[in-house]
């Protein structure tokens, strides 16, 4: 644009050592600067524009890093849970075949203790009704 501008800068300094423009010559030499203003006005919206859209960028790129931290935490963690859960399933597991295994009767007793006791605790709360 401005290589534009100087040229035609320069056709109306060496018309006017030659000669004078003519009204259409003007008239067109002035369109091209009206024409050329409004494309430099473009380029400096664009470039606001660009600024802005960078700006923005910055903060999305941010925000992916502060995201990126909190899932890698929270994976951190989900791990050691599931060691956790593993480390007690297996325990429980070995509690379970160390009561069932050789007598059943004792862990049946104790079951069915449980479960009177249940129901009178029951049974007495509905009464109190």
């Amino acid at each position: 644009m401005k290589r534009i501008k100087s040229v035609l800068d320069k056709a109306a300094q060496n018309a006017d050592c030659n000669r004078e423009l003519t009204g259409i010559e003007s008239e067109a030499l002035e369109r091209f600067k009206k024409h050329d203003d409004e494309i430099d006005d473009i380029i400096v919206q664009v470039i606001d524009d660009l600024d802005l859209l960078k700006e923005k960028a910055k903060n999305i790129g941010t925000a992916i890093d502060r995201n990126k931290e909190l899932i890698d935490k929270a994976k951190t963690h989900a791990d050691k849970t599931e060691a956790k859960i593993i480390t007690a399933n297996t325990k429980i597991k070995e509690l379970i075949q160390q009561f069932s295994a050789p007598s059943k009767f004792c862990l049946y007793v104790v079951l069915v203790i449980i479960i009177v006791g249940l129901i009178m605790v029951l049974y007495n709360q509905i009464k109190g009704f």
